[in-house]
Order: structure tokens, then C-alpha cells, then sequence
């Protein structure tokens, strides 16, 4: 009798141990679906307000920033002063939850392509030239630095292909 009182306290500690592992368990994966969730609704309110500050026309201002720069209006200039600020308001959110954990990937890696499109053209490198007067900021200072591996666009690779 004795022995089994021991073996039915042995298999209660597994128990208690397996639930106490398979809580741990259920608490990770609550933990990672947080985290998709949270970079999807990142991802949603940023679309959203890309779409809004770019407005219906913005394909144009982006032609002409790549093709004749000194053909933008004012207001087209104000539409990349708004795009080239909530650039730089992602990563540095993207920077701050990489930081604190939330996110894995680095920060540096996001927006290549939009990164390359929007800067890598003379309005781009001048506001950034602008906006790096201000202050030595890091995530400008890496949007700068990165510019050197932006290759040459879509637009430019099928110019040349004609």
C-alpha cells in the first residue's frame, strides 16, 4: 500500500510538472501571436496612412522624382515631405519594438525597396541632407548610408532595355 501511495505521489509531481511545462508552453505561443498580431496591425495603420498622405495621384510624383524633379509642385513636394516623414516614423517605431524585444528583425532591414525609391533620387538626398541638419538622427543617418546599395529601379532598368 505503501508503495503505491509513493508511485501515485511520483505521478502526481510528472503531472503537476507537465501542466506547469504546458502552461509555460500555451503563455510562449500567446506570446508570438501577440507579436504577429501587433506587426500586422502596424503594417494595416501604416498602409492606411501612406495611402492617404499619397493621395490618388502619387504613381506621378514618384515618376517625377526619378525623371525631372524640377517639374514638382509644391503640393507634390509636400506629398514626399509627408511620405519621407512616415518613412522615418516606421522605422523608428520598428526600432524601438525591435529594442524592446517585440520585434525580431532588424530594423535597418525594413523598406529597402520603398527606402531606394523615395531617397535615392536628388529630391530624396536633398531631404535627407535637410532633415540630417536638424540633428545627426540615426535612423536618417542609416537611411543615407544604405543609399549606396539601392541598384538601379525598375523604371530605369526598362528605359534601358529600350
Amino acid at each position: 500500500m505503501q508503495r503505491a501511495l509513493a508511485w501515485m505521489q511520483v505521478l502526481s509531481a510528472v503531472g503537476v510538472l507537465i501542466g506547469i511545462v504546458l502552461v509555460i508552453l500555451q503563455l510562449q505561443q500567446n506570446e508570438n501571436l501577440l507579436r504577429l498580431q501587433l506587426a500586422t496591425e502596424l503594417r494595416i495603420n501604416r498602409d492606411a496612412d501612406r495611402n492617404v498622405i499619397r493621395g490618388e495621384t502619387y504613381s506621378e510624383t514618384l515618376a517625377k522624382l526619378s525623371g525631372d524633379p524640377q517639374k514638382l509642385t509644391d503640393a507634390e513636394l509636400h506629398q514626399f515631405q509627408a511620405h519621407a516623414v512616415s518613412i522615418y516614423e516606421e522605422l523608428h517605431l520598428r526600432r524601438m519594438l525591435f529594442d524592446e524585444g517585440v520585434f525580431e528583425g532588424d530594423w535597418r532591414e525594413w523598406l529597402t525597396e520603398e527606402r531606394c525609391l523615395l531617397f535615392d533620387n536628388a529630391t530624396g538626398r536633398a531631404w535627407l541632407a535637410w532633415a540630417l541638419s536638424d540633428s545627426a538622427d540615426e535612423i536618417l543617418l542609416e537611411i543615407q548610408r544604405r543609399l549606396d546599395e539601392c541598384g538601379e529601379g525598375f523604371v530605369e532598368s526598362v528605359r534601358k532595355a529600350q
